[in-house]
C-alpha cells in the first residue's frame, strides 16, 4: 500500500496497491524549436517531441501515475517554457506543467506528476512534448555537459482494493 496522495482524485490511498514500477532515463542532447503557446488545453502539435516510451499495464483496471523529470535550457528569456504528457495518439494532454526562465540557458527542471485510469492491457505510447511560448525560443533537451545529464520518465502501476 502507499501512503502518498494521488494527484486529483478522490481516492484513499490505504486502498490502493503498486503493482509496477518503471523508472527509464534518458541521456539524450536534442533540440527543438516548435512554440508550446500558453493554453488552458495543450495539443499535442504544441512543442517538441522530446520521449517517447511504450509502456504495458500489469492490469486491465488500474490507475497509472506518470512522473516526468526533465532536464533542459531555454534559448530566449524571459520565457515561459511548458511540457506535456500525452497518450498514444491523443490530441488532449493527460497533465501539463509550465515554469518561468528568467535567465538565458538557465540550467532548468520541470517535474510534475499525472494520473491516468487504465482500463485495459494495450501498449500505452507515453509521449513528453516541450516547448518555449515564442516563436523565437530554442529548447535544448539534456543540455549540461554536452548530453551527459539525464531526464527521467517515473511510472507507477496501482490495482485499486
Amino acid at each position: 500500500m502507499i501512503e502518498r496522495n494521488i494527484a486529483n482524485g478522490n481516492i484513499r490511498t490505504d486502498r490502493l496497491k503498486k503493482i509496477n514500477n518503471v523508472e527509464e532515463y534518458f541521456k539524450n542532447l536534442a533540440t527543438g524549436s516548435t512554440q508550446f503557446p500558453k493554453a488552458n488545453t495543450p495539443l499535442n502539435t504544441y512543442g517538441d517531441e522530446f520521449i517517447s516510451y511504450p509502456y504495458t499495464p500489469v492490469h486491465n483496471n488500474s490507475i497509472i501515475l506518470i512522473t516526468p523529470n526533465l532536464s533542459y535550457a531555454s534559448s530566449t528569456s524571459p520565457n515561459w517554457v511548458s511540457s506535456a504528457v500525452f497518450l498514444n495518439s491523443n490530441a488532449a494532454e493527460e497533465g501539463s506543467m509550465i515554469s518561468y526562465c528568467a535567465f538565458l540557458d538557465q540550467p532548468s527542471h520541470l517535474i510534475y506528476t499525472t494520473k491516468s485510469i487504465n482500463t485495459s492491457r494495450d501498449i500505452i505510447t507515453i509521449k513528453i512534448r516541450i516547448g518555449g511560448n515564442n516563436l523565437t525560443t530554442t529548447i535544448t533537451f539534456n543540455p549540461f555537459l554536452a548530453g551527459k545529464t539525464t531526464s527521467s520518465l517515473l511510472i507507477e502501476e496501482f490495482l485499486i482494493i
